[in-house]
């Protein structure tokens, strides 16, 4: 897309959007637009991630007792890969997917 010193800012804000809503995602497989217009997709498409999500749960073999490091959070506009945190933590609740973790202090 190219753009030109002609029109507001917001004009060409939305030539943008429009502009990136209408490309091919490859996450979703198609276009964000197409996939709004399209609900029987994003029924099947949510489907899918319930069907991936609970299968990543069963798999995921970390009980009370265990140690493990925490996936610190990057901010919306940080680079780069996502980081574990220096220390380690220990497991003591489990429920699903969300655990309780204590640190070497003995904190929750």
């Amino acid at each position: 897309m190219m753009v030109s010193k002609q029109g507001s800012f917001q004009e060409i804000v939305d030539k943008v959007i429009k502009t990136y809503n209408g490309q091919h995602h490859s996450t979703l497989k198609t276009a964000p637009n197409e996939m709004y217009k399209n609900v029987e997709k994003q029924i099947l498409k949510n489907e899918k991630d319930k069907i991936y999500n609970e299968s990543i749960l069963l798999n995921n073999k970390l009980e009370p007792g265990a140690t493990s490091r925490i996936l610190e959070s990057k901010g919306k506009l940080s680079k780069g890969s996502q980081k574990y945190s220096v220390d380690t933590y220990k497991i003591i609740g489990r429920d699903g997917n969300c655990f309780t973790v204590q640190d070497s202090e003995g904190e929750n």
